[in-house]
């Protein structure tokens, strides 16, 4: 899965490819190049919104909040993209194999599929050498109070579309060094009563999509989860600077 899929209407087409030339090749920072993107999505809506022309009463158009919406979700996007570019650099700058891509990825998605087993079955000892002290007691009082009100939560049928790295840290002192990825899929996410199997939360369908936000440190030679974000919100993304210091 890729960072494409934006709107198929003539004039936005021709704004995305403005957009892409800017990406590419205009050498300028990466929040003039933002600014300039958002610009173009702003003007690209506002179209869309008077109802496809000139004139007010050319159709019902787009809420604004819509409008607000979708330029947050185009400017999330972007925004990821030239994070995973930047955390790429530190990567390939990198002189460990500790910072192999693949195995970053790797990292990921086992933690990820781990914690959605320890998670529907309420037990974290599943994955006790995958994870922190601090992530074990944070998740355990949730768990915790979920046994003590009868209740499953059930994560079913999981698909991951893409998982990109988009921040590392890479300092001098290992032990401080950290990396963040977004996973982007879709699943089924119910919960019931355990004793009834009464559902009292979610739907057993269809799949829905989600987006988490993890976030590892290192232990000597191993990566552990230290922190989960479902659904981020735009600041996640912007604070996700990578950095090395080996450099």
């Amino acid at each position: 899965m890729g960072w494409s899929g934006w709107g198929s209407k003539p004039s936005i087409n021709l704004r995305m490819n403005l957009i892409n030339l800017i990406i590419k090749h205009i050498n300028i920072s990466s929040t003039s190049k933002l600014l300039i993107i958002v610009f173009f999505c702003s003007n690209a809506f506002e179209s869309v919104a008077r109802g496809g022309g000139g004139s007010s009463s050319g159709g019902r158009g787009i809420n604004p909040l819509t409008i607000i919406f979708l330029i947050i979700s185009i400017v999330f996007s972007i925004m990821a993209y030239f994070r995973h570019k930047a955390a790429l650099k530190v990567i390939k700058a990198a002189k460990e194999n500790m910072w192999d891509l693949s195995n970053l990825q790797l990292t990921v998605e086992t933690a990820f599929f781990k914690f959605q087993d320890a998670w529907t079955e309420r037990d974290l000892s599943k994955m006790s050498s995958l994870i922190t002290y601090s992530f074990y007691n944070r998740y355990r009082l949730q768990l915790d109070e979920m046994k003590a009100k009868g209740e499953k939560n059930m994560i079913e049928s999981i698909s991951i579309a893409s998982t990109n790295i988009i921040c590392c840290r890479d300092y001098k002192n290992n032990q401080a060094d950290t990396f963040s990825a977004l996973i982007k899929g879709s699943l089924i996410d119910y919960t019931i009563k355990e004793n009834t199997d009464r559902l009292i939360k979610g739907s057993k369908s269809p799949k829905e999509k989600f987006t988490d936000y993890y976030v590892f440190t290192r232990d000597g030679n191993s990566w552990l989860l230290n922190e989960v974000i479902n659904d981020p919100e735009l600041g996640i993304i912007l604070e996700a600077k990578s950095y090395s210091e080996e450099n």
